[in-house]
């Protein structure tokens, strides 16, 4: 069943309800117009002309008497323009009487199976009923050019409406000061709407500041789609500010046809350090280690206190020196593996810049790399600098000592494999994820160039 409501809104000379009306003059009439007229899913919804097909439609319009006289009756009637012309699909006849200078609020609920994909115009018409009786001060309509509005609203399959969200941004939790930013996002379009027009802004707000746009980029071609895309780019260092940094991607549907927007935007914080506090930072970190290191050796010594047995001791040592030997090894083969890394690397870029590409990402990369390969370096020797401490121990010391330096060498070791795999993601998944983008984007300008 239909809901239909009718709402009295009595327009006074102040913006207040009257409640007595002047007798209207001697030949003048009633005038009945649809002031607005507003058309919106039943199921709500950020966007009015627009709606899930399955989906039915709410009709608002706002009737008035604009006239000077009184209108004692009027009919109400809706209709849906088809391929046929207008088809009336709703009628209703008022009897109370409509005053001078006043209107009503019209609602009704046009059902999901009287609509069609793609567009529906609805039109709202008042006729006004009323008998000529000028001795009551009532009159029939003065004027029929203003009693009908009409509306459209698009009617489509839920899957054709988009629905974009970004899923995932990649940001460093930290970073310092003078240093670029790259950032990669994933925008995906959940309803898989092959839509191909859109803009994806990126802007910063620094601590206590305003949003500032740094990216933004319109795309006419390539769809979306439900797997996504990924977005990524340098943030210029310039563009931050000391302390917390907070990045928006943000995508939206230049077709103006999506209705869910509350995913369309994604956040992530980045704090900005300057050097000193990163060097501070790092020195905290390795100071809460040792502490705790400091506190397991007390354990260790507590509890380990038999002493170790001539021959156990001098074959154990033997084991040690066939540790540093291996490892020194390894980290020859290390070594070299990330100087033919980073020789090829170079290659790849200077190669680019040959070809008029754009290195100076490629470049920063191979900067960071150099960092973290000289860490790993750093972190080598300080592991094989503690692992000897044990040939430095006497036969005398108690299984405690021991443990206690092969503990804390474990710990040391751990951080040479972090090293590892940090350069090894750090080569495949930035560095040549960004070179083979490089080489993409400069074959298919070669191809626009021919």
């Amino acid at each position: 069943m239909k809901k239909i409501s009718i709402i009295f809104l009595c327009i006074g000379l102040f913006g207040t309800v009257q409640t007595h009306y002047s007798a209207a003059g001697v030949g003048t009439a009633a005038d009945l117009t649809v002031a607005s007229l507003d058309l919106s899913s039943s199921l709500g919804g950020n966007k009015s002309d627009i709606i899930n097909l399955g989906d039915s439609v709410v009709v608002k319009a706002n009737i008035e008497n604009i006239g000077n006289a009184n209108s004692s009756g009027y009919e109400v009637d809706v209709y849906k323009t088809n391929g046929l012309g207008d088809k009336k699909i709703y009628s209703q006849k008022y009897t109370d009487s409509l005053p001078a200078k006043s209107s009503v609020i019209f609602k009704y609920t046009v059902d999901s199976s009287k609509l069609v994909e793609g567009k529906n115009t609805i039109t709202v018409k008042v006729i006004d009923d009323t008998v000529k009786k000028p001795d009551n001060d009532i009159y029939p309509d003065g004027n029929l050019d203003n009693n009908e509005k009409s509306a459209t609203i698009n009617v489509l399959k839920k899957n054709n409406i988009p629905d974009l969200s970004v899923t995932s941004i990649y940001a460093p939790y930290d970073t310092i000061v003078g240093r670029d930013v790259f950032i990669k996002a994933e925008i995906k379009d959940l309803n898989a709407s092959n839509l191909s027009s859109y803009q994806i802004t990126t802007t910063i707000q620094g601590f206590g500041g305003k949003k500032k746009v740094v990216d933004s980029r319109a795309y006419n071609s390539g769809i979306i789609g439900k797997d996504g895309i990924v977005y990524s780019f340098d943030i210029d260092a310039s563009e931050f500010k000391p302390g917390k940094n907070t990045i928006f991607v943000s995508v939206k549907d230049n077709t103006n046809q999506e209705k869910n927007t509350g995913n369309n935007s994604f956040g992530k914080s980045i704090l900005v350090k300057s050097q000193d506090q990163k060097n501070d930072e790092f020195i905290n970190v390795r100071q809460i280690a040792l502490k705790k290191l400091a506190a397991e050796k007390m354990h260790l010594k507590k509890t380990f206190n038999m002493k170790i047995e001539s021959e156990k001791c001098v074959n154990f040592q033997e084991k040690v020196d066939g540790y540093i030997s291996d490892f020194d090894s390894s980290k020859e083969k290390h070594m070299a593996v990330y100087v033919n890394l980073m020789s090829h690397i170079k290659s790849l870029a200077a190669a680019h810049e040959s070809n008029g590409a754009d290195d100076s990402v490629i470049n920063g990369h191979i900067s960071e790399l150099q960092d973290k390969i000289d860490k790993f370096g750093d972190d080598f020797l300080a592991y094989r600098t503690k692992l000897s401490e044990l040939k430095t121990l006497s036969c005398g010391n108690t299984v405690g000592e021991y443990k206690v330096i092969l503990l804390e060498s474990k710990a040391l070791l751990g951080m040479v494999h972090s090293d590892a795999s940090d350069i090894r993601q750090y080569a495949q998944s930035i560095i040549f994820a960004d070179i083979n983008s490089s080489s993409d984007a400069q074959s298919s300008n070669i191809i626009n160039q021919k």
